[in-house]
């Protein structure tokens, strides 16, 4: 994710949603306690750590999967693969 991305992720000011969800009693147990451990104030706001945690890691797997998947659509398109390499590291390299 990009630093820019991920600065509109962390903004305090995005709209929220409320969401239900169902979940064992013994894990809302687990998520009391280690929220608690943690030190924070509900398993609330546990959730939505582990939760954004994971998020950004598939995200991050997605966008170099879709890269992937352009890269290989490049080459059988017949375009030279040092010229793939050096937008890659262009895009890769680009300031935030």
């Amino acid at each position: 994710m990009k630093a820019t991305d991920l600065k509109k992720r962390l903004s305090k000011e995005r709209p929220l949603v409320s969401v239900q969800l169902q979940m064992p009693e013994d894990v809302l147990g687990d998520l009391q306690k280690i929220a608690a451990f943690q030190g924070m104030s509900s398993p609330e706001a546990l959730m939505r750590q582990y939760i954004g945690q994971a998020l950004r890691r598939d995200l991050e797997l997605y966008d170099n999967s879709l890269v992937a998947v352009l890269i290989e659509n490049l080459k059988r398109h017949g375009v030279d693969e040092n010229l793939i390499q050096q937008a890659v590291n262009e895009a890769i390299h680009q300031p935030a």
